[in-house]
């Protein structure tokens, strides 16, 4: 059985993570994010789940790692 949390190995892109990261920029095609530990900025727009929260630039969001890709669960309040 697989834990909730299971972080696997850096570099290793199997199974499922939970990652904190920092919204970069944000249009209808999605968010681009800083992944905590990274210096850059990706290029790529992730999908948010929770269509009613908005999101915006230098907000702080859980992400999770799943088949490859990202998905951002949440803002995290503070």
């Amino acid at each position: 059985m697989t834990e909730f949390l299971d972080f696997p190995a850096p570099g290793d892109k199997s199974g499922t993570s939970l990652i904190l990261a920092t919204v970069g920029s944000v249009t209808s095609a999605g968010a681009t994010l800083t992944l905590d530990g990274s210096a850059s900025t990706t290029t790529k727009r992730y999908k948010h789940v929770l269509t009613g929260e908005a999101l915006a630039a230098g907000d702080r969001v859980l992400v999770a790692r799943m088949s490859g890709t990202f998905l951002i669960i949440g803002k995290i309040g503070y």
